[in-house]
């Protein structure tokens, strides 16, 4: 059963993922916790128009899970979100590894590049792509992951929807214009560090698992 991830619009992340691997990141950058039971955070539209020296990679997001159990994750992760540029062209950027709760990145692995470009209507796109190779998680490793789209080095207008508020999640096929949620999809189970109960308290499950459809 696959673990899916919610990418909402507020809640902090709990570690700071470096993000030197991006040429440009955005005025507007901004990272929050991921999430495999939606908390109910604003569908939001966040809009980046912003002049760039040259044509590369610009970072808009950052969302990092919860503490994992050690274990060894392979198999495919897939995004849909939805995005819009104002002149059709360029594509979004989608990265994800592993980062040890001291923020280090131990595993980082560019997803796709292979989507649909961006058009003027804003709707879904899809990215995905193998973990190559497995990724090896310590006790209390997170998940990361970090969205953002290519630009030309001209003015343009960037707009993506994130949050976790809709009833229903995007489909993972391009073009649904539909304000749902997007996510994040592993098509392995992955298994989350659970503390243990309060003295006296009831007991906790073992193990938390990942919403999936």
């Amino acid at each position: 059963m696959p673990t899916r991830f919610y990418l909402p619009s507020s809640g902090s992340s709990p570690v700071s993922v470096p993000t030197s691997a991006w040429p440009f990141v955005a005025a507007n950058f901004a990272q929050y916790a991921a999430v495999t039971t939606p908390i109910g955070s604003a569908l939001v539209d966040v809009i980046n128009t912003q002049q760039y020296d040259y044509t590369d990679r610009v970072l808009l997001f950052q969302w990092v899970s919860a503490p994992l159990a050690a274990q060894v994750l392979t198999g495919q992760i897939k995004l849909s979100i939805r995005a819009s540029r104002s002149l059709a062209s360029q594509k979004i950027r989608f990265y994800a590894g592993i980062v040890s709760s001291a923020g280090v990145i131990r595993f980082s692995n560019e997803f796709g590049y292979n989507g649909q470009a961006l058009t003027t209507v804003l709707s879904s796109k899809t990215e995905n792509g193998d973990v190559s190779p497995s990724w090896s998680c310590n006790l209390d490793d997170r998940v990361w992951f970090q969205v953002g789209f290519n630009q030309d080095g001209t003015l343009k207008t960037y707009t993506f929807s994130i949050g976790d508020s809709a009833a229903s999640d995007l489909p993972y096929a391009a073009g649904d214009t539909n304000a749902f949620n997007p996510w994040v999809e592993t098509s392995a189970v992955i298994n989350f560090n659970t503390p243990p109960p309060p003295t006296g308290g009831a007991a906790n499950p073992l193990m938390l698992m990942g919403v999936g459809t």
